[in-house]
């Protein structure tokens, strides 16, 4: 990478953006992208799992606080 170390010193602030520059590049080229089979086929498992289950869905707020706690241990 020709340009890493001058990334890398770049502030915060800068860095994000410059990620959020080339990821929106990377969507504007994503039908390009070919998804795994093994991804689709997982895909459709869980959300048949949670059409079977639906109790076990959780909401954004609930998962937030799940993560939080678990991220404090």
């Amino acid at each position: 990478m020709k340009y890493l170390r001058e990334i890398l010193d770049l502030p915060l602030d800068e860095r994000i953006h410059l990620v959020e520059t080339i990821w929106d590049s990377i969507a504007l080229e994503s039908d390009s992208l070919k998804v795994p089979q093994w991804q689709v086929d997982e895909t459709i498992k869980r959300m048949e799992l949670l059409q079977k289950n639906p109790e076990n869905q959780l909401t954004l707020e609930e998962f937030r606080q799940r993560l939080q706690a678990k991220l404090k241990k």
